[in-house]
């Protein structure tokens, strides 16, 4: 989404594909730790929480300066 409000071409690269998998990674983490019985599934949690900043700040460090610029494409919005 970010790609396309920011009226770049909308193309996933290797980048951006692992980033989307890791989320999904936490996603199931999540769910799992949810899942078992109540000792010792915090450490699943940190887990998630850890693979989850290590798929998010990526995102962040690449993507958050075309919020800052205007359109590639010129257009508003």
């Amino acid at each position: 989404m970010t790609l396309g409000h920011s009226g770049l071409p909308m193309t996933a690269d290797r980048t951006i594909r692992l980033m989307f998998a890791g989320i999904q990674l936490v996603v199931l983490m999540r769910v799992t730790a949810d899942m078992l019985p109540m000792n010792g599934n915090y450490r699943l949690y940190i887990a998630a929480g850890a693979v989850w900043l290590v798929s998010f700040i990526p995102w962040v460090l690449r993507y958050l300066p075309f919020y800052w610029r205007p359109r590639a494409d010129g257009q508003a919005g």
